[in-house]
């Protein structure tokens, strides 16, 4: 079954477009999936995954990220749009309008990189049943393995504030694979030098919920991602002390020896070997969401 295309306004104005991949009727259970994007990754990049969830029961949604692709803003060197922007204006709506469309089910998070700890600024962390984290980690420069965390270091120090001047924006073929908005990388860039990461911001910090989200959380650590080693996992996930948490590792020894990296674990080559982990997780988790401390109708 081809995925709804669909969008929802933010309460700002902002469009975001979602797809929708509803559940197998013969397998159906009564649980909603938000597959949460990592930085510049469109969300047509997880729709094979999100159509297995959905396969396998569990009525998936994914989304663009404003300025990201089919959400993307028509002039980039204007926008003013932020991490903050994603986890305070955009992931809400995705979030309500998941509560209009499945209304009673409970929603649980797939995030990818940013798409999972942008909970730690969800004003709509309340609705959030469980977060199964991937690849996800600070960005801290100096938490990230060599050679990479110099390189990072370089990008942050000084490529990005030239670029951003130069053009406005930071053109995907830098590496990011999609065009960003000047703001949105200069704040990236900000947080990546910082050992605190995003929470040293004042801003974020006055909208940390981190310590407050009651809800399951899945981590899964991903032996040759050189850029969410443990350390940097820890770093954002250490933070999330009322959660109930687990660990989940997976490596080449899940895969035949293929490699992994940050992006693998959604490509479709790992549907039989990566993909059950987290659909194992996600029914584990939601067998007694009727109990969850994270209701849909408990969301503020």
């Amino acid at each position: 079954m081809e995925p709804l295309a669909s969008s929802v306004r933010a309460s700002d104005g902002q469009l975001i477009a979602v797809r929708w991949f509803e559940a197998s009727k013969t397998a159906r259970r009564g649980v909603t999936v938000v597959v949460a994007p990592g930085t510049a990754i469109p969300q047509r990049f997880y729709g094979s995954f999100a159509a297995y969830l959905a396969e396998n029961g569990f009525d998936t949604i994914t989304f663009d990220f404003r300025t990201v692709g089919e959400s993307k803003v028509a002039d980039l060197r204007t926008t003013d749009s932020t991490y903050v922007h994603w986890g305070t204006l955009d992931f809400p709506a995705v979030i309500d309008l998941c509560r209009e469309r499945f209304s009673g089910q409970p929603i649980y998070v797939v995030g990818h990189s940013a798409g999972a700890w942008l909970l730690a600024i969800q004003p709509r962390h309340r609705a959030i049943a469980g977060l199964l984290a991937i690849s996800s980690m600070s960005g801290y420069w100096g938490d990230i393995g060599r050679p990479d965390r110099y390189k990072q270091w370089l990008t942050w120090t000084a490529l990005i504030p030239v670029v951003t001047k130069l053009w406005g924006y930071v053109p995907g073929s830098f590496g990011l694979g999609q065009d960003m908005p000047s703001s949105h990388m200069r704040q990236w860039a900000r947080w990546c030098l910082d050992p605190q990461f995003m929470f040293a911001d004042p801003e974020v910090r006055a909208l940390d919920v981190s310590a407050e989200y009651r809800g399951r959380l899945g981590v899964v650590l991903v032996e040759d991602d050189n850029w969410a080693r443990p350390r940097a996992v820890r770093a954002v996930y250490d933070r999330f002390v009322r959660a109930e948490t687990s660990t989940l590792e997976v490596g080449r020894a899940n895969t035949a020896g293929q490699a992994i990296g940050h992006f693998g674990f959604f490509r479709p080559k790992f549907r039989d070997s990566l993909w059950p982990v987290a659909l194992e997780w996600l029914i584990q988790a939601s067998r007694d969401a009727g109990d969850s401390p994270a209701r849909a109708s408990d969301a503020t």
